[in-house]
């Protein structure tokens, strides 16, 4: 099948892209933990919840509340130990590169101790 996406909109692009990279490959980039508290998705969470931020470029609509990447959640692996760790995707990362992933206290200290303040790791859509 080709697509041409030249003739669609900004959304059904974005959206394609999130479909694809979420199924089929791995994002890399640094880890990093943030405080919790009132999300882009609308709802709040604490320090202790498994949920993470990632960058503006996976976010497809101009209301994060009913963005689509609201409802997904991620696995994110540090390489160098083989750990992972299931997190809610519930926040935007407006200081996150493509790739970046800044999670929540919770899952950060189930890959690494908070001192180390950022690492590199793999993530991808679950």
């Amino acid at each position: 099948m080709h697509l041409n996406f030249s003739k669609m909109n900004t959304f059904t692009t974005s959206a394609i892209f999130l479909l694809c990279v979420g199924s089929i490959h791995a994002m890399s980039g640094d880890a990093t933990y943030y405080d919790l508290g009132m999300t882009a998705c609308g709802q709040v969470y604490s320090d202790n919840d498994l949920v993470a931020a990632i960058g503006k470029n996976y976010w497809t609509t101009g209301n994060p509340n009913n963005d689509p990447v609201c409802q997904k959640r991620a696995r994110v692996t540090d390489p160098q130990i083989g750990k992972s760790v299931t997190v809610q995707i519930k926040d935007k990362c407006m200081g996150c590169k493509s790739g970046d992933i800044d999670l929540s206290r919770a899952a950060f200290k189930q890959l690494r101790d908070l001192s180390v303040g950022r690492f590199k790791v793999n993530w991808n859509f679950v």
